[in-house]
C-alpha cells in the first residue's frame, strides 16, 4: 500500500517526464504480475469453496460486509490503476481479504449426509473391532433414529433395544498447523462410542446432551479418506442415565412412543484456532434497576497449544439493526494447555430494551479473541435483557414488573415414523403449531431438547425451561436471556 500512495504521490505531483516514464513503466510491471497472481488466486479461492461447502468462512457477515466495501470502493483507484491494473489489484485485495478471514474464523462444517448404518446382533458384535463391510448397510442422511415408533402400544419394554453402528468418510485438504479439529455431537442415544480411521476418540452417556471430542492428533488434512464410525447402543433396564427409557420402568405403559437410539440430531466438524472460545463458553446476564443494565460476560477460553499465548478478548454489545452499543475487553496470559473463564462485570447499557412477549427484542453479543490484533476467534451470543420475580405478596409472576399468564405446555419429542430424528423444519413447524394454540411458556418433557426450540423459544416470545425450571437461561434475580454457540 505504500507503494502505491508514493506511485500516486509522484504522478499527481507532476514528476520530470523521464520520472514519470519510469514510474508508468513500473506499474505496467506490477498490473502484470498483479494479473497472473489474480489468475491464481482465483483457482484457489474455488477450491476453497469446495473444501469448506458449508463453512461460515465463505459465508459470514464479516467477508460480506469485505466485499461491499471493496466494490463501492473500486472507483476510488486514480488513473495509473484503472483498467485491468485496477481490477487485478482489486482481484488481489479480495484475495488477501479471504485469507485473513479464513484464519481469523472457525469453520462448522455439516456431517449429516452420506451415512450408513446398520443394527448389530450384540452376540457376534466385537465393539472393539471395525465393522465388517459385508453387512447390509442401509443408506441414511443425519438425523436418523432407529427406533422410529416402537413404544406405540406402552408395552413394557415396548422401545426398541439394541445397537447400531453409523459409518462415514470425510476428506478435508489444509494445513493443520496452528489449527484444531473437533466433531461436535447435538445427540447420539444412549450411549456413545465413536472411532476415527480405526481408533477410538471418544465416548458419551446421556444421548439428549450434547458433546465434543478433539480429533486433531487423529485426523488426516491432506486430502486423504477419513472413515468415522459411531457406535449407539440403547439396552433395556438403563440405570445410570435419568429417564431415558420409560418402557423398561416397574410400571407398565411408559414407553412414551419412542427412545433415541442411533445419531437423532446433527454432527458437525468444528475446525478453530488453537485457542478458542470453548463450547457453550460464553454466558451472560445483566442485572436492571430504574431503566440501566449491569451486563456481565464469562467467557471460557482454552489454549490448545503448546506455548504461552496473551490474547484480548473483546465483547460487542449490537442492537437488532447492527448498530453497535458498547465494546468492552479484557486480556489475559495463557500457559500452554490453559482453560480459563475470564469475567467482564459490570458493563453499563443506559436504556436497554426489554425482552417481552409482546417484543422479544434480542441484542447480539459478539466475542472476539485477538492475538497480535488479529482475530482468531468470534461467537455470536444472542442475549434479552428482561426482569423476571414471583416472591412478591400476591405470588404473581411478573415479566419487566408486569404480571403475567403463564398459559404453558410440556412438550414430547416425538413423531410417528421417526421419533426424535426431528429436522430443523419440523422443529419450526412445531414451535407455530404450539404459538399458533395460545400457549406462551414452554416445558421439554422429559429430558434437554433439540438447540433450536431454546432458541425459537428466545425469538417467538416463550417463557421455556426444561422440567423444573421455570425460565430458559434465567437468572435467580434481575436477569438477561441467552442463547450459546457450540
Amino acid at each position: 500500500m505504500e507503494f502505491i500512495n508514493l506511485m500516486r504521490y509522484l504522478i499527481k505531483y507532476k514528476c520530470s517526464f523521464a520520472t514519470n516514464a519510469l514510474i508508468k513503466t513500473i506499474s505496467v510491471f506490477v498490473a502484470i504480475v498483479f494479473f497472473y497472481i489474480t489468475s491464481c488466486c482465483a483457482t484457489i479461492v474455488q477450491t476453497l469453496r469446495r473444501s469448506v461447502h458449508r463453512s461460515v468462512i465463505l459465508f459470514n457477515n464479516t467477508l460480506r460486509l469485505r466485499l461491499q466495501f471493496l466494490f463501492q470502493n473500486i472507483q476510488s483507484l486514480r488513473t495509473p490503476f484503472r483498467g485491468a491494473r485496477g481490477a487485478s489489484l482489486c482481484c488481489f485485495v479480495f484475495f488477501v481479504s479471504l485469507w485473513q478471514n479464513s484464519i481469523a474464523q472457525r469453520q462448522d462444517i455439516s456431517l449429516n449426509e452420506n451415512w450408513q448404518t446398520i443394527l448389530v446382533d450384540q452376540n457376534i458384535w466385537n465393539p472393539f473391532v471395525p465393522t465388517p463391510n459385508s453387512l447390509k448397510w442401509k443408506k441414511v442422511s443425519i438425523p436418523h433414529n432407529w427406533d422410529d415408533y416402537h413404544g406405540y402400544r406402552r408395552l413394557l419394554h415396548g422401545n426398541l433395544h439394541g445397537d447400531a453402528v453409523y459409518k462415514k468418510d470425510i476428506t478435508i485438504k489444509q494445513p493443520k498447523t496452528g489449527k484444531r479439529f473437533f466433531l461436535f455431537f447435538e445427540g447420539v442415544g444412549s450411549y456413545a462410542t465413536i472411532f476415527l480411521n480405526n481408533k477410538k476418540v471418544g465416548e458419551h452417556n446421556g444421548g439428549r446432551t450434547t458433546f465434543t471430542i478433539d480429533i486433531t492428533d487423529v485426523i488426516k488434512t491432506d486430502g486423504t479418506k477419513n472413515e468415522l464410525e459411531v457406535r449407539a447402543s440403547h439396552p433395556a433396564n438403563i440405570k445410570d442415565l435419568p429417564w431415558v427409557c420409560g418402557g423398561c420402568s416397574d410400571e407398565r405403559g411408559f414407553s412414551e412412543g419412542s427412545q433415541p437410539m442411533g445419531i437423532f440430531r446433527s454432527v458437525h466438524l468444528i475446525i478453530t484456532n488453537d485457542v478458542r472460545i470453548e463450547p457453550f463458553g460464553v454466558h451472560a446476564w445483566a442485572d436492571i434497576k430504574n431503566g440501566a443494565a449491569d451486563l456481565f460476560i464469562n467467557t471460557t477460553i482454552k489454549n490448545y497449544s503448546t506455548a504461552k499465548r496473551k490474547i484480548a478478548v473483546e465483547h460487542q454489545l449490537v442492537d437488532v439493526t447492527g448498530k453497535i452499543m458498547l465494546t468492552s475487553s479484557l486480556q489475559q496470559l495463557l500457559n500452554a494447555g490453559d482453560s480459563v473463564t475470564l469475567s467482564k462485570n459490570n458493563i453499563a447499557v443506559a436504556n436497554p430494551k426489554l425482552w417481552s412477549l409482546e417484543n422479544p427484542y434480542l441484542y447480539k453479543v459478539i466475542s472476539v479473541v485477538k492475538e497480535n490484533n488479529r482475530v482468531i476467534d468470534k461467537l455470536v451470543t444472542d442475549f434479552g435483557f428482561r426482569t423476571v420475580k414471583w416472591n412478591n405478596p400476591s405470588h404473581q409472576f411478573t415479566l419487566n414488573g408486569k404480571p403475567v399468564f403463564l398459559n404453558g405446555i410440556a412438550e414430547y419429542e416425538h413423531l410417528l415414523g421417526q421419533s426424535h430424528a426431528f429436522s430443523n423444519e419440523q422443529i419450526v413447524a412445531r414451535m407455530k403449531w404450539i404459538q399458533a394454540a395460545g400457549f406462551n411458556a414452554f416445558r421439554d418433557g422429559h429430558q434437554p431438547h433439540n438447540l433450536l426450540y431454546g432458541k425459537l423459544c428466545n425469538k417467538k416470545a416463550f417463557s421455556g425451561g426444561h422440567n423444573y425450571r421455570l425460565m430458559s437461561g434465567m437468572i435467580q434475580k434481575n436477569s438477561g436471556i441467552i442463547s450459546n454457540n457450540c
